[in-house]
């Protein structure tokens, strides 16, 4: 199965788009969003708040790392194999876990929570992804995903 170069840009984006929903939903500064297109066939990206952040639970923070490979899973299902997935961020988090002395847990229950909120803000996180593939650059600035994100946060509150 080949994955045409455009569809794995947008799983790259998916991706990231994943971190960044997830990261605005569990109260960490609305970051920018970055995908770097090194070739067609080798995509890659990241999401970073421009404020430091300390995570109310330890939970919320693993919650961000998860929460790329889980968007892509949500989004693309088994439908991107296993090579093609976008680069994930495995070694970063694992060097994390070690780090926090995560147990099973908190690791469980940060997937979980990762996972509903990449379930219950799909649109949002498709959204992102779309837009960041829109932009001069593939780049969103945290004001531009602050707009995008703001009717997600509007309901949320309520």
């Amino acid at each position: 199965m080949t994955i045409e170069s455009s569809e794995r840009l947008l799983a790259v984006a998916v991706h990231e788009a994943g971190h960044a929903v997830v990261m605005v939903q569990v109260g960490a500064p609305t970051p920018d969003v970055h995908l770097l297109v090194r070739t067609e066939s080798d995509p890659g990206g990241f999401t970073k708040a421009l404020d430091e952040w300390v995570a109310a639970e330890r939970t919320d923070f693993l919650a961000v790392f998860y929460a790329g490979d889980i968007a892509v899973e949500e989004i693309y299902g088994d439908r991107l194999p296993e090579d093609t997935t976008p680069q994930s961020d495995r070694e970063l988090l694992r060097k994390y876990e070690l780090e926090l002395g995560a147990t099973e847990d908190e690791k469980l229950r940060a997937q979980r929570n990762a996972r509903k909120i990449v379930k219950d803000q799909r649109k949002y996180v498709l959204g992102v992804a779309r837009a960041v593939l829109a932009n001069p650059g593939n780049h969103l600035a945290a004001a531009e995903l602050d707009e995008l994100l703001a009717p997600m946060r509007d309901v949320s509150r309520r």
